[in-house]
């Protein structure tokens, strides 16, 4: 699976396109989404950069991204916010960066859902 990272900080044009596995559900707060549009806000222009490695240091390669929408197609034991099926807004936690990929991984119980 493709997915937009860096491998160091960098601006926009050195960000990549790699190679991934599709993520699995390893958390029972888990929420595995199939991603139908993402985003690339100011937000993720500063982390890439490193302007707040200090406060917000990233492991490489780091993937981009952290809006998103998508549909819901596997949760964790422990999930109730959303169900499979639920076609779903978020945004993702720092950890769990990279809503450019065709599946990504949210935690239901750290973050919003916005059901659309």
């Amino acid at each position: 699976m493709r997915s937009v990272a860096i491998n160091s900080y960098s601006e926009p044009a050195k960000f990549q396109l790699v190679n991934l596995p599709v993520p699995s559900i390893s958390s029972p707060t888990d929420v595995l989404i199939r991603v139908h549009a993402a985003s690339i806000n100011p937000g993720d222009l500063i982390l890439a950069s490193g302007m707040t490695r200090l406060m917000f240091p990233v492991e490489f390669p780091y993937k981009v991204g952290h809006d998103l929408s998508g549909t819901v197609v596997q949760v964790g034991a422990g999930v109730t916010e959303v169900v499979v099926g639920d076609d779903v807004y978020t945004n993702l936690p720092i950890a769990y960066a990279g809503s450019h990929l065709f599946f990504c991984l949210a935690r239901s119980k750290s973050q919003e859902f916005i059901r659309l």
